[in-house]
């Protein structure tokens, strides 16, 4: 998924493997990352004395901002997915069978 954005882009990055994205980033390319919680402007992950406790993305996990970035509600944050502001969200994956077959045992509806 990371070979396919392009400078410029807003990207929305789910939680679990979407997060790890930003390490895939061709160098040169410059996007701006959104976590589902309400930061707009993400950074790196901090180094273990820049961690601020209070400072996570949608996946709990301990994040840092970038100069710019902006913070609201998760409703806010998912009207700008839904409403077509954000230019690529990439979801994490809940409860994928590899045999494709529900929880409930019937295959999914088509």
């Amino acid at each position: 998924m990371a070979a396919e954005l392009y400078d410029g882009q807003y990207v929305n990055l789910g939680i679990g493997l979407p997060t790890l994205v930003p390490n895939y980033v061709e160098s040169g390319v410059h996007v701006v990352l959104q976590s589902e919680n309400g930061i707009l402007g993400v950074g790196p992950y901090p180094y273990d004395d820049e961690v601020d406790v209070d400072l996570i993305n949608a996946g709990k996990e301990t994040v840092t901002v970038l100069p710019g970035a902006s913070f609201f509600d998760s409703a806010l944050s998912f009207g700008m997915i839904r409403g077509g502001h954000i230019d690529v969200a990439i979801l994490g994956a809940m409860q994928v069978s590899t045999s494709g077959i529900w929880r409930t045992g019937r295959s999914p509806a088509r």
